[in-house]
């Protein structure tokens, strides 16, 4: 019996370990990441695999609203919203286009990252998403501008 429960303990485990998380320190992986930069400020980001940019803006909204419900307010405006496309140029040398989009601009760079072609497979086009928002929570009214969500 006790052998039993370590297998199982040890497989459970083994499937906790296994799931792709985004690491924005390597830049590879897929799914929402967040950081506070300040009192009821934060930088949402959110990576998908893939080209569709407003999919992909939806559910760092989504994730927001999630994130400004969790602390107990009411509603969060987007201050600044960034959104950044990469996609394998060179199989063999691991180089990487990214092309990162502002409101008014775009830029277009390139670098190298081995890691970036292990969270594709065969079939996959190399092409990750990721939009990143930073937003401002509140509490009460909410403020009517544009860029305001409420969080229920």
């Amino acid at each position: 019996m006790k052998h039993l429960f370590i297998l199982v303990l040890t497989l459970l485990l083994a499937a906790c370990a296994s799931q792709y998380r985004y690491n924005p320190l390597q830049n590879i992986g897929i799914g929402p990441y967040h950081a506070s930069i300040g009192q009821n400020l934060y930088r949402v980001h959110f990576k998908t695999l893939g080209s569709n940019k407003e999919t992909t803006r939806l559910q760092a909204l989504k994730h927001a609203k999630y994130l400004t419900s969790n602390q107990n307010l009411d509603w969060f405006i987007v201050l600044k919203e960034q959104v950044i496309t990469e996609q394998l140029e060179s199989l063999e040398a691991n180089e990487v286009l990214r092309i990162t989009c502002n409101e008014n601009e775009c830029h277009q760079s390139t670098y190298s990252n081995p890691h970036f072609k292990q969270q594709f497979t065969a079939s996959d086009k190399p092409v990750t998403t990721e939009v990143i928002v930073v937003i401002r929570m509140g509490r009460g009214i909410q403020p009517a501008v544009k860029k305001s969500y409420s969080a229920y």
